[in-house]
């Protein structure tokens, strides 16, 4: 494997593991929803969700690793 696919697989697992610590913050602020004002939550929700998006855009840029990959993990499966 070449160290920039290594390196962007590394950068990918890293999104990765972001994306579900939004979501699980996100998760918790709902279940929360009763011990904060609403317009801290609503502020806190806006921060979150703006994060979760980045870092799914950038996981988007990575479409091309991700999908090489896929059909590398496919074909070596097939053999």
């Amino acid at each position: 494997m070449a160290p920039s696919t290594s390196e962007s697989l590394s950068s990918i697992d890293s999104l990765l593991q972001q994306r579900a610590q939004f979501e699980q913050w996100l998760a918790r602020l709902d279940s929360a929803s009763d011990k904060a004002p609403p317009a801290v939550r609503q502020r806190v929700r806006s921060d979150y969700e703006g994060r979760l998006k980045s870092v799914i855009e950038e996981l988007r840029g990575h479409s091309a690793t991700i999908g090489e990959e896929l059909e590398r993990h496919r074909a070596s499966q097939a053999e």
